[in-house]
C-alpha cells in the first residue's frame, strides 16, 4: 500500500464488498452452480482486466459458506510454462480437498484422498505422453512419476489410460465428497480455474478439452475465467477457420456468463475514488475520471475496470502523460490512448504532427492531402495502423488548441 499525506493508493486487491456493481451476477452464478446438475461447466468470459477474477473469487467467497459444497481455486497462469497443465491441476485438487478431508475425517482420510491423486497423476501423465513427441515434458512426467508414487498400484502400466483416467477421477469424486460431506443430497466439487486468459491459446485450450474429456463425471464442477477472442483464434488455429468458436464453447461449457457491471461505470470511479483517495482527492480527480469514462467510449472500447483503476493512479501521482490541470479530461483520453495504442499516442502528443494529420486527413485525397501524407511518412502510418476514430482526434485537436490559447 503506498501512502502520502493527502491520499492513499491500495493495491489491486479482491475485497469484500462489491465495488465493481457486480451483485445480480454473483449471486445468479452462485444459485446456479449450488442447485445445477452435475456435471456442470461455467464460462465467465470477459476481456483482459473486464473483472473474471472478481466474479469468480466473490462467487467461491459465497460458495464456501454453502452446505455440500467444496470448492478448489486452481491459478492457471502460474504453471503456463509446465506442460502438461492438467497434472499441476490436479496437484492443486490433491493439496485442497485433502486438507478439507482431514478436517472431516482426520488424518486417514486425508492420506487416501492424497494417494488416490497420486494415482490420477500418473494415469494422466501416461495417458498424456503420447500426444506429445518423446523426449517432450508429458513423455518425460510419466516415467518419473511412476517411480515418484509407489503406491500408484503400476499406474503405467494400463492398456486403456484414458479411460483410466476418467473412471479414477470418478471414484475419486464421489469419495472424496462423501468423506467431507457424508450423505448430503447433491454434494459437488467446485473447481475454478482463473487466468486462462493469461496462459498461452494452445494451452488454455488444452486444458478445457481435458477436462471436458476426462474430469466430466456428476459431482464435479468447473468454473473457467476466459477469453473468448484468445481461445477462439486457438480453436480456428488448431481446427482451421471451418469452425465456428461459439459452437466449440458450446460443447465445452453448458453456461457462458458474460461479465457485465450492475452500475454505471460513472458511479463505479466515483465509488473507487472514494474508497481509495478519501473524499478530497475524489473530488479532485472526478473531472479526470468523467473524462476517461468517456474516452473509453469515444475510442469504441469497452469500459475497462482495472485500466481505468491504473491510470487514475498514475493521473494521481501527477505521471499523466499529458499533464493539463485546466482540462483534467484532455489529460485522461491522452492517458487512454497511451494505454491503448501507445506509439500512435506519442505521435499525437505532438503538436505540429496532431494538426498536420487532422487537417491533411480532413482534406481527403486532395493535392495537400497527398502532399501532407508524404511529409508525415511514419507518423501518419502509426497513427493510421491503430484505427483511432477521427471523431477522437478531432477533439485532441479542439481541446489542445483551446489549452494553447489560454
Amino acid at each position: 500500500m503506498l501512502s502520502t499525506d493527502k491520499y492513499t493508493l491500495f493495491q489491486e486487491r479482491f475485497a469484500e464488498v462489491d465495488e465493481l456493481g457486480i451483485e445480480t451476477t454473483c449471486q445468479a452464478c452462485v444459485n446456479i452452480l449450488q442447485n445445477c446438475e452435475t456435471p456442470f461447466a461455467m464460462g465467465v468470459m470477459g476481456g483482459w482486466g473486464q473483472g473474471k477474477t472478481t466474479v469468480m473469487r466473490h462467487v467461491k467467497a459465497r460458495l464456501d459458506s454453502c452446505a455440500d459444497v467444496t470448492t478448489v481455486w486452481f491459478d492457471s497462469w502460474k504453471y503456463d510454462l509446465e506442460l502438461p497443465l492438467l497434472l499441476p491441476l490436479l496437484a492443486t485438487i490433491r493439496e485442497t480437498v485433502a486438507d478439507i478431508g482431514a478436517k472431516a475425517q482426520g488424518d486417514l482420510t486425508r492420506d487416501d484422498l492424497v494417494a488416490r491423486v497420486n494415482k490420477l497423476i500418473v494415469i494422466a501423465a501416461t495417458a498424456l505422453a503420447p500426444l506429445n513427441a518423446a523426449g517432450s515434458a508429458a513423455a518425460i512426467a510419466a516415467t518419473k512419476l511412476s517411480e515418484m508414487y509407489e503406491r500408484a498400484d503400476s499406474a503405467t502400466t494400463f492398456t486403456d489410460p484414458v479411460t483410466s483416467l476418467h473412471n479414477n477421477f470418478r471414484e475419486y469424486v464421489e469419495r472424496a465428497l462423501v468423506a467431507i460431506h457424508g450423505s448430503g443430497k447433491s454434494p459437488r466439487l467446485v473447481i475454478f480455474l482463473d487466468d486462462l486468459d493469461r496462459c498461452s491459446p494452445h494451452l488454455a485450450l488444452s486444458v478445457l478439452e481435458h477436462c471436458r474429456v476426462h474430469f466430466d463425471v456428476p459431482g464435479c464442477v468447473f468454473v473457467y475465467g476466459l477469453n473468448a477472442d484468445a481461445v477462439g483464434h486457438a480453436v480456428r488455429e488448431k481446427y482451421g477457420d471451418g469452425i465456428d468458436p461459439s459452437n466449440y464453447f458450446q460443447k465445452i461449457v453448458n453456461l457462458e456468463v458474460d461479465v457485465s457491471h450492475d452500475s454505471s461505470p460513472a458511479g463505479l470511479m466515483r465509488k473507487f475514488l472514494v474508497d481509495s483517495m478519501g473524499v478530497e482527492m475524489a473530488d479532485k480527480c472526478e473531472q479526470y475520471a468523467t473524462g476517461l469514462v468517456a474516452a473509453f467510449s469515444d475510442l469504441g472500447l469497452r469500459f475497462n475496470p482495472r485500466v481505468a483503476k491504473r491510470l487514475l493512479y498514475t493521473y494521481a501521482l501527477g505521471l499523466s502523460k499529458f499533464p493539463c490541470s485546466t482540462m483534467p479530461g484532455l489529460s485522461a483520453r491522452y492517458d487512454l490512448l497511451f494505454a491503448t495504442w501507445p506509439r500512435a499516442a506519442a505521435r499525437l502528443l505532438d503538436w505540429s504532427t496532431l494538426r498536420d494529420y487532422k487537417q491533411g486527413v480532413g482534406e481527403g485525397n486532395n493535392t495537400g492531402g497527398i502532399v501532407m501524407q508524404n511529409r508525415l511518412s511514419g507518423a501518419w502510418s502509426d497513427i493510421r495502423s491503430a484505427a483511432i476514430p477521427f471523431e477522437f482526434i478531432e477533439q485532441l485537436f479542439h481541446d489542445r488548441t483551446k489549452v494553447r490559447g489560454q
